[in-house]
């Protein structure tokens, strides 16, 4: 095997991979920044991070051009190499992971614990105004189907306890999960079933979807159903299903702890 015998000169291609996977990191923090304080939309944000991720390809391809260089030629800049590599590894981990979960999860960005009665977003104007005009519509049953297979614990919420307690404690655990509510209907004499619409925004780049709750008595118990919607994109690479799993949660502590 030939020895690895440093020459004088550094590898151009190694120095040109640090630079293009530091720009890359640089470029992703700022979109990063800028959707976390709303300077721009969760969709520039993500073209932003998209570039990046291409900065980091580039960058992988010049640290195996920098590889053979370094072991063919002798030439210096093993150092360069080992940290643009692993540059490149975590500003492309994110995004692996979330083309892997595209994959493996169905095409759906409406998911809703109710797959043949879903509750529906409020047409009041203030609703509306806040969803910018935009009202998440009908969703076929085959899409229904496969959210049913991809997320099988998206249930209704069963409780013993009446329906404006129900209510109350439902506005608690949006409040703890930092969802802005837009419309809070109690359940009362004029109507049978509350309705919660709310909105909340994605951790990373803020995209900002749309949440509704249905609230009403069910053979002596009072159900909650959720429908949680993406206003972007045909995938939510599973956030409806998780947020709604979150609610759960919370929501059942604090009937827990009455």
């Amino acid at each position: 095997m030939k020895p690895l015998v440093f020459q004088a000169g550094p590898s151009q291609a190694a120095k040109w991979a640090l630079r293009s996977v530091s720009f890359g990191v640089l470029v992703a923090l700022m979109a990063v920044g800028l959707a976390a304080t709303s300077a721009i939309s969760g969709l520039n944000a993500l073209v932003l991070l998209t570039a990046a991720a291409l900065f980091g390809v580039l960058s992988l391809l010049l640290v195996v051009v920098a590889g053979i260089s370094i072991w063919q030629k002798g030439k210096q800049g093993l150092g360069m190499l080992v940290l643009a590599l692993l540059m490149s590894i975590a500003l492309l981990a994110y995004p692996a992971y979330f083309v892997a979960r595209g994959i493996s999860l169905p095409m759906l960005n409406d998911v809703t614990t109710d797959i043949d009665h879903p509750p529906e977003y409020s047409t009041a104007a203030v609703a509306v105004a806040a969803r910018a005009g935009h009202n998440p519509g009908p969703v076929s049953i085959d899409v229904r189907k496969a959210q049913q297979k991809a997320y099988p614990d998206v249930q209704p919420i069963l409780v013993d306890i009446d329906s404006q307690q129900a209510f109350d404690l439902a506005l608690q655990a949006i409040k703890v999960l930092g969802w802005q509510v837009i419309v809070a209907v109690p359940p009362g004499k004029h109507q049978t079933f509350g309705h919660i619409d709310a909105t909340d925004r994605t951790k990373l780049l803020h995209f900002v979807d749309d949440i509704t709750l249905r609230i009403g008595p069910n053979q002596g118990q009072t159900q909650i159903d959720i429908r949680s919607s993406s206003r972007v994109g045909k995938s939510d690479f599973g956030t409806n299903a998780a947020r709604i799993m979150r609610f759960s949660d919370e929501f059942q502590q604090l009937v827990d702890n009455l």
